[in-house]
């Protein structure tokens, strides 16, 4: 039913509101009527959300992240992605919006690696670091 198309046409619906709702004067009916656009963007923005929820229901990339995610909370603070975004920054000079993906990969992706590799294959480390018994 929730298909690419309704995607697509869902996230253009969105962004034509968005415009309208920029354009409008200070009229009391077009107050209105931005206030109701205001409400069809709400309701768009839920809707994009669930296709895209659904979309990612069953991605393996999903699923692996979930599993890992008491390991990613963990491990994975938030000054250290605050921090290597700005030394990739201001020391290497990168682009802000690569250095930011780029941190929030790493800092995703190297607990799970260390999860993986290290934490969950020694029975003490997965005991004192994860509280739990491995299987």
């Amino acid at each position: 039913m929730w298909g690419g198309y309704w995607t697509v046409s869902l996230f253009i619906c969105f962004s034509a509101l968005r415009l309208i709702s920029y354009s409008a004067s200070g009229n009391i009916i077009i107050r209105f009527a931005v206030q109701l656009i205001k409400y069809a963007e709400g309701f768009l923005g839920v809707c994009i959300i669930y296709v895209l929820a659904k979309k990612l229901e069953n991605n393996a990339v999903v699923k692996t992240i979930g599993d890992y995610s008491y390991d990613i909370y963990l491990m994975h603070n938030p000054y250290v992605v605050a921090m290597t975004s700005v030394i990739l920054n201001k020391v290497i000079g990168i682009n802000s919006y690569i250095t930011i993906v780029t941190a929030v990969t790493a800092g995703i992706a190297l607990p799970i690696c260390a999860s993986r590799c290290v934490i969950r294959n020694i029975p003490f480390l997965t005991k004192v670091l994860l509280g739990m018994e491995r299987k």
